[in-house]
């Protein structure tokens, strides 16, 4: 991972430690910004609910390509399961992240 998006990694997991609100903006300055990414993710991904209702109850997930971590999230809210995600799109790990 190069240095600059390491430390808006660590930054936004910093900052959400003291503010609860979103940050905005793109990551090394260039791109769209980080918030359009993350809803393009969201809006793309319409079968939450068909993924969650083929997983048991407590069973273990890895979400690969997880986005924003919103499926794991819900995953593990509704279903009680242990899940990891791998995502390689920085914007939308630093989205989970916060």
């Amino acid at each position: 991972m190069e240095t600059e998006t390491l430390g808006a990694l660590l930054a936004a997991f910093l900052e959400r430690t003291r503010y609860p609100g979103p940050v905005t903006g793109p990551i090394n300055g260039g791109g769209a910004p980080r918030h359009d990414r993350v809803e393009q993710a969201r809006r793309a991904r319409v079968d939450y609910a068909l993924i969650e209702s083929l997983i048991e109850p407590g069973a273990t997930v890895l979400d690969v390509g997880c986005g924003d971590g919103e499926l794991l999230a819900n995953l593990t809210a509704d279903k009680h399961i242990r899940g990891e995600g791998i995502e390689v799109d920085p914007d939308l790990l630093l989205a989970c992240i916060q």
